[in-house]
This record gives structure tokens, sequence and C-alpha cells, in this order.
């Protein structure tokens, strides 16, 4: 009973009591702790259950915080193998639900949104930012705060996931071969203008999905006069005889210099939808080259689960801020494009010894940090798999088999004094 503080311990020990480990709880507001105290657990017999209470301290859960009671066992017993201290399990429960979908007032706090045109190119204008699209594709291609641009690539549809040791094991990289360029070949149509206010300009994209007919993706941007842009991503497809999608989001090109990470979400490490348990949500940080682990094979890797929002920042702490309005997404960056991290079968044999696993002509120690930050906002990725690496698939409810999917974010400018 969580309003009430009230839990249960079970020690599922067979001969040894808890007498060595020592109860702490933690109480977090947005993923910083707030306060936090120790457990008097008493004994707890091998296999016995015991019921304990947690006075916890009374909170206003309408103020929009989210809040995250941690429970641990340390251990209160070192030696060599396990210092004092060591935490030896823990678990995390969520005392309250909150909406992600915050809406932003103006309050005439900033300058009327000005819209101008050449060519090809729409421009939109406000207090101290600019941002421009490509008239007919639809295609962002400039996003500047303060003079200072924040863009090498503007977003688009990314359904593809560089495949892991366990995806080549099944053949991934053959039976989902469709999605690999189903994004980035997309023929991309600005297809309206919905809204043109002082305070909000809102426009819709559509991308045709490359060798599909009946899979499309409308991609709506709100420029608002805070320079924040609000997106909403909607996939949709009728097409019956499509393989499941390796991943559904959108993927964006920044310049390397934004390559200091901050998160609150699942971390500190990488975490994958049916490998997140590991995971504590809170608020982690670290550069961005320091994500991706360099396989002996090159392959996808860094990405960070239940991400409520992620920032990407210079060494002056300027950078992009992406929030969830709808759920908690997938996200990572990695300092290199996409293709760099994908399978490219080796060129003296496609087999390995065993002749379960094909055989790749990249490894990653080859991997060196290049001049973008590929920034990957997504939905959800399908799940890592691992019942054995040489044939068997992701489990069905870590797969994406939908014909709709969709989700929406914020991205904000941060460190700017104006």
């Amino acid at each position: 009973n969580l309003r009430n503080g009230e839990f249960r311990v079970h020690n599922k020990n067979f001969f040894k009591g808890l007498n060595d480990r020592k109860f702490k709880w933690s109480l977090k507001e947005d993923g910083i702790e707030r306060t936090s105290g120790f457990i008097n657990m008493g004994t707890v017999a091998p296999q016995e259950k015991k019921e304990f209470s947690i006075k916890l301290p009374t909170m206003d859960f309408s103020n929009g915080q989210e809040y995250l009671l941690k429970i641990s066992a340390l251990n209160n017993d070192g030696d060599a193998l396990i210092p004092m201290g060591h935490q030896i399990a823990w678990e995390e429960f969520a005392l309250n639900q909150i909406s992600y979908n915050n809406e932003v007032e103006n309050n005439g706090r900033f300058a009327d949104l000005k819209t101008y045109s050449s060519t090809d190119t729409l421009f939109i204008q406000g207090q101290n930012f600019l941002v421009a699209l490509h008239k007919y594709r639809g295609e962002l291609l400039h996003y500047e705060v303060d003079g200072k641009s924040l863009l090498s690539k503007g977003m688009q549809p990314n359904f593809w996931r560089p495949p892991t040791d366990n995806d080549l094991g099944n053949g991934m990289h053959k039976w989902a071969e469709i999605w690999k360029d189903a994004g980035s070949m997309a023929i991309s149509t600005f297809e309206e203008l919905l809204d043109v206010e002082p305070e909000v300009v809102t426009f819709k994209v559509r991308y045709d999905l490359h060798a599909m007919n009946n899979a499309k993706v409308w991609v709506t941007y709100s420029v608002r006069s805070d320079a924040s842009i609000d997106i909403h991503y909607l996939y949709e497809s009728r097409d019956e005889e499509l393989p499941k999608i390796p991943r559904v989001g959108l993927q964006w090109e920044l310049p390397d210099e934004f390559q200091f990470m901050q998160w609150y979400g699942k971390g500190p490490h990488e975490t994958y939808w049916d490998r997140k348990s590991s995971g504590e949500t809170g608020i982690w940080q670290g550069q961005v080259w320091e994500q991706l682990h360099r396989y002996p094979r090159p392959q996808e890797s860094g990405n960070k689960t239940e991400v409520r929002w992620m920032s990407l920042t210079n060494k002056n702490g300027q950078g992009l801020k992406v929030s969830t309005t709808s759920v908690p997404l997938s996200m990572s960056a990695w300092q290199l494009k996409m293709e760099e991290l994908d399978f490219v079968a080796g060129k003296k044999g496609a087999e390995s010894a065993s002749g379960l696993v094909p055989v790749t002509s990249k490894h990653g120690a080859d991997l060196i940090p290049g001049a973008v930050i590929s920034w990957n906002i997504d939905l959800k990725q399908m799940g890592l798999g691992g019942d054995t690496s040489w044939g068997r698939h992701v489990h069905d409810e870590y797969t994406l088999s939908e014909k709709k999917y969709d989700y929406s974010f914020r991205i904000t400018p941060v460190g700017f004094d104006n």
C-alpha cells in the first residue's frame, strides 16, 4: 500500500537471515532525491515474509511533480569481497501518475512570430531565434538561437537499428531489410500550413515511405514564440504483409560541439525494452561518446528507456532539451552516423565457423568520434532478445507489429540568456 507506506519484504535465502543487511529508503522528486531514511527491519528469517512501514513525508500530488520511492538493501557486514554499504538489492515504486502533456503559455513575455519566404524556403522568426524549412519538402533546414546554429540535419523518420549480434543470429538484417532505408529514402512533402498565429506557427509534413505503397508518416511541427518546437509523430499502414519494425522514431543531427548529455530516465547504463530492470530512474549525465559501447562488431548501442527528457549541450551549457509530451520515450545519441554502426557482410565468407552468425567486415575498435551527433528520439525500439544468439527471435511482447503509432515531444533551447 504505497499511499500508506506499507510494504512487504521476502527473504528468498534458504538458510540465512537478513541481519547483515541495512535497509534504506529514499524519495525522489522529478529524479532528484529530496529525503531519505533507514528502516528498522528487525529479524527476517530464511524464506520468511515480513511487513514493515515507512513514514513518508506529506506530498502534494497535484503540483505536477513525479515522486518515486526507492528501497535498498545495503551490505552491513563488509569484507574483502563485498564492502560495507554495497547495494545488494533495490526496488523503486511510483507514488503517483503524472501527465506529460504540459501546455505552453506566452503571457506576453515573447515577441510575436513573423513569417516570410524566399523561392523555396519558409522562415519563422521570433525573439532572438530563426527556424527555416523547405517550402515543398517540409524539411527542417535551420534552427538558430541567439545566432548559434543548433542543427546539422533535420528530422527524418527512422525504422532501423544497426543489427545486434542477436539480430544477426535470427536474420533481422534480411527479414526486416525493407525498413532499413524506409525513412532515409522517404519522399517528404510539405502537406499543410495548419495555423499562423502570433504565438505559434503549425505545419504538417507527410513522408511516403520508400518501397511501401500503404505506409506513411505525418510529422506536425508547432514553432512557438518562446523558441520551442512541439512535434507530433503519426505512423499509419494498411499493409498487412509488412514485417515487424525494428524501431519507431525520428533521427536528426546536431554539430559535434553538443556532446554533453543529461537525461531523466533509466540509467546510468544503456537500457532496452526487455533489458531495463537494472536501470534506476534518475537524472544521469555523461559525454555522448561515452554512451556508445564499441563491441567487437559495431552494432546498436547506448539506448536509454523511460526517458522523460534528455538534453545535449556544448561546453558552455548551450544546446537543446527534448521533453516528452505524451509517454516516456526511448532516446540515444551517437557521435557518428548510424551507418557506421550498421552491418556490412565480410568479404571473405558470409558466415562464422559455426555457420550460425554472419561475419562482419567492420570492427568496433575502428570507430572514432565524428563531426556530427546523431540523436534518436524514438517512441520505442524492439527488445534485444537473447534466448540464443543463433536463431531465437525477440519475444512477441517486446516487438513492434502494430499498424499505427503516435507520440509527441517538445524541443526547447537551453543555456541561452534570452
